[in-house]
């Protein structure tokens, strides 16, 4: 919905990881997620704090 989740096609998402745009990313069952590290420098940008929660794996 572009607030809380961005949806991005598979070849995009494995084109942006080889571009290391992602803070941190993985997978469950078929569904692929991460955290874009644009995502946290609007945040920082904007004054605040990104606190994550991460499961590595």
């Amino acid at each position: 919905n572009g607030k809380n989740y961005f949806f991005v096609s598979h070849d995009q998402m494995m084109q942006d990881i080889s571009n290391n745009d992602y803070l941190e990313y993985g997978s469950h069952e078929d569904a692929m997620y991460g955290t874009r590290l644009e995502t946290i420098r609007k945040i920082h940008e904007q004054g605040l704090v990104a606190i994550l929660d991460v499961e590595p794996q």
